[in-house]
């Protein structure tokens, strides 16, 4: 069962993006950064999860948080 309040806040989310692939090294996390930067220049919203991942996101977009 999903949180309601998580569900209410998936009804929102217009699109999702997923950046994966079945082998390591290959630029994941930087192709997932520079497009959520992208995106973010042309004024959508978004956020980016790395789940099990030491990778510092904020740190690789150039932000404090």
């Amino acid at each position: 069962m999903i949180d309601p309040v998580l569900q209410e806040r998936l009804k929102k989310v217009k699109h999702i993006v997923l950046v994966l692939s079945g082998k390591g090294g290959v630029g994941k996390s930087s192709v997932s950064t520079l497009l959520a930067l992208a995106l973010s220049t042309r004024g959508n919203k978004v956020r980016c999860l790395f789940p099990g991942h030491a990778t510092d996101a904020c740190c690789m977009a150039g932000r404090s948080s």
